[in-house]
């Protein structure tokens, strides 16, 4: 299945390059293709809508089949459910193409995700500390409830954290069962991209389904 992911954020459009290579899907390995898009996570459904734009011309050019679009729920008060919803209605009113469209809210940030496998960040212990507090912030099933930013600034031990450079080494690292297990929307993120796991269901860990 040909895809395109795109994303708001800097840090994302080069650490899924890597996140998401490979990803065993019920249709053979994912090789995504990644774009960025300049919107404001939180702004105007239309205004996002029509900054995709491109990015579906793109799309049905290339002739893909899956397009989805990852964004930040930041503080906005809506479940990421009803937002998505939203969102998704508004890029299929004005889709050039035939593709599928979703749209995935990550629960808050990037950062959440990338705290949800703890072991991305001990794998860098010359960069990063994990506390047994952190651990207990984090784990289990507790990433998208966290200030995710905050944990991964004290995990340098009050060295500055590059949003986009260090983020980029964790998502290298990064173990997605190992997340999946510790943040519902990364897990409804591989639901959407059809990781074998979670063809049915992203409520819960795989494990625990």
């Amino acid at each position: 299945m040909k895809t395109t992911i795109v994303t708001e954020g800097r840090g994302e459009f080069s650490a899924f390059k890597t996140m998401f290579k490979s990803l065993e899907t019920s249709d053979g390995a994912l090789a995504p293709r990644i774009l960025h898009i300049a919107c404001q996570p939180d702004g105007p459904i239309k205004g996002i809508a029509k900054a995709c734009e491109p990015a579906m011309r793109q799309a049905s050019a290339r002739k893909i089949d899956l397009f989805v679009l990852v964004i930040d729920r930041e503080l906005q008060q809506l479940n990421p459910g009803t937002l998505a919803k939203n969102l998704k209605s508004a890029l299929e009113k004005s889709s050039p193409g035939t593709f599928c469209i979703e749209v995935v809210y990550k629960d808050r940030t990037f950062e959440n995700w990338l705290v949800s496998d703890l072991d991305a960040l001990r794998s860098q212990p010359a960069r990063f500390a994990v506390s047994d507090a952190i651990v207990r912030q984090v784990e289990p099933n507790k990433a998208d409830r966290v200030q995710a930013l905050d944990i991964l600034k004290a995990a340098t031990q009050g060295k500055q954290y590059d949003k986009i450079a260090d983020g980029k080494k964790i998502a290298d690292r990064l173990d997605v069962m190992a997340a999946a297990r510790n943040s519902r929307s990364f897990r409804h993120m591989l639901h959407v991209l059809g990781h074998v796991a979670y063809l049915d269901q992203s409520k819960y860990p795989a494990s625990m389904s």
